[in-house]
């Protein structure tokens, strides 16, 4: 029933509709009694200028302003008012003021005061000043329909800059970054730790793929206090081994026994690394050393087989590699270095044997197929060492003496164009390899390039100066390009420097005045 009530009752704009239509009404009235009695006091009174005036302006301040003007809820005249209380002999309104009337008699839905319908000309025109000031008295602009445009707010408040809100609701200044988290000590030294690990990790899984120049970039970027321990110069020393950079190695071998005397991990490779330097008295007193550290283990043993290796005492250095094989069958290094005293020894078979139980020990074991490739060498199956020796290339690519190898077997079976290639990549990996330099420089004396041959060899000279086999070289690039002078002059420094190749040397300078230009060996 109360929604039924609701909907029974007469809408605002009809009740709006109605005040309108009386207004006009009594508008229209007003006017008519207004010329009226401006008629009747222009009749009575024809010659007084100044009571005319005056009536006048009476008159249209009593229909302008009335005492008993009452107003309805909404601002509308009421329709009994004027009956009542309102002068007759008023003048009548202008047009002006009529027209502002009916124009703020429309319904509005704005907000403001300027929505009511019965609005004077004085109201009319504070209206109008209001809408002529500036923008600074202004609080809203524009009108609001149905919710759906917002109030444009003041220039004030417009010209102010977005904050972004805080994690604790209020406003952060603009431009202002966060400051960075604290980091604690233990934060810090957990990843002073990481880093150190991850450099160790890094240099050691480059060492056992044999980048030798990675790992040692990893283990000498480390600390002062992480790099002189004994275990990260062992693996320095171990990379410089591998690169046949003997001394070097030899350096950081002498710190770590220093560091750590008693020490016996890794000093078998010290051992070879003497071996390859021909220092018998220093290997011969680090052999002692280990034994009086342990006696027992296998790195002792295996130096004094390398001591007695050294002075040509072959026996001896086999029982002292058999001795360190039994003390440990798992190490692999023992087997490889008891099969090179076979090799030297020519028992073959022997050699094999042993080569093949280290390979057997550690797949990765370059060393056990390098001794395999020597062996089928030696015994001038050239297709079977080539395979053995680029499996040994193919675990360690980065050593020159297995490429030189590989090298020497194809030029054994007479393919000079892919053993100079060889050759010329063994130069890339170690340039001063002097063995590689003076193969290539055969190769291409056998390929008739001896111009090319003779700049390998100018460079060969620098780096052995002390090599007849060298200058014996050298005469025959200058034999062939005609230059016997030159010829002679290092076919003499051949013979100073090896008198007992003499034989060979002086066939060689008896044969200036031949055309034909025979390899000798």
């Amino acid at each position: 029933m109360a929604t039924r009530q609701l909907d029974e009752r007469p809408k605002a704009a009809i009740r709006r509709a109605r005040v309108l239509q009386t207004a006009d009404v009594d508008s229209a009235v007003d006017l008519l009694r207004a010329r009226a009695t401006i008629s009747s006091s222009r009749l009575e009174k024809p010659k007084s200028n100044e009571g005319d005036d005056r009536g006048l302006l009476n008159a249209m301040k009593a229909h302008r302003m009335p005492t008993n003007h009452k107003r309805t809820v909404s601002g509308h005249t009421s329709q009994g008012s004027t009956t009542a209380n309102e002068d007759l002999t008023a003048a009548p309104q202008r047009r002006s003021v009529r027209l502002l009337n009916n124009f703020n008699l429309r319904p509005s839905s704005t907000k403001t005061n300027s929505s009511a319908v019965g609005v004077t000309s004085k109201e009319g025109r504070e209206l109008k000043k209001v809408k002529a000031t500036g923008t600074k008295g202004r609080t809203t602009v524009g009108r609001v329909v149905s919710g759906n445009r917002a109030q444009i707010p003041n220039d004030d408040t417009s010209r102010k800059e977005p904050r972004a809100p805080s994690r604790n609701g209020e406003t952060a200044a603009p431009h202002m970054k966060a400051p960075p988290p604290a980091i604690s000590p233990e934060q810090e030294a957990l990843q002073e730790l990481l880093d150190l690990f991850q450099k160790l990790g890094t240099g050691y899984h480059a060492l056992s793929r044999y980048q030798c120049q990675a790992a040692i970039q990893c283990f000498s970027s480390l600390p002062s206090q992480q790099r002189d321990t004994p275990w990260v110069l062992a693996q320095l020393g171990k990379a410089y081994y591998e690169e046949a950079s003997y001394k070097e190695a030899e350096e950081v071998f002498q710190r770590i026994l220093k560091i750590a005397p008693s020490r016996i991990d890794d000093m078998e490779v010290y051992s070879t690394v003497l071996w390859h330097l021909k220092s018998d008295v220093q290997l011969a007193s680090l052999s002692h050393l280990l034994h009086a550290a342990d006696r027992l283990s296998p790195q002792a043993w295996c130096a004094l087989g390398n001591a007695y290796s050294l002075s040509r005492e072959h026996e001896h250095a086999i029982a002292c590699f058999q001795r360190a094989v039994q003390l440990d069958r798992s190490f692999a290094y023992a087997h490889t270095l008891q099969g090179h005293e076979y090799v030297a020894s020519e028992e073959y078979d022997k050699a094999q044997r042993a080569y093949r139980s280290a390979i057997m020990v550690d797949k990765r074991h370059y060393n056990g197929w390098y001794g395999l490739g020597k062996c089928y060498e030696r015994m001038g199956k050239y297709e079977i060492a080539e395979k053995h020796y680029r499996s040994a290339a193919q675990i360690n690519p980065s050593n020159a003496v297995l490429v030189i190898c590989i090298g020497h077997v194809l030029e054994n079976l007479r393919r000079p164009q892919p053993a100079l290639a060889q050759y010329s990549h063994a130069c890339s990996l170690d340039p001063h390899s002097a063995l590689a330099r003076f193969k290539k420089a055969r190769v291409l004396m056998a390929l008739r390039q001896p111009r090319e041959a003779l700049v390998e060899l100018e460079l060969l000279k620098n780096v052995a100066p002390d090599e007849a086999n060298v200058y014996f070289l050298l005469g025959r690039v200058y034999k062939s390009l005609g230059d016997k002078t030159a010829a002679i002059r290092n076919f003499t420094c051949a013979l100073n420097l090896d008198p007992k190749a003499a034989q060979y040397i002086k066939e060689a300078m008896e044969s200036l005045d031949d055309s034909e230009d025979e390899e000798v060996d």
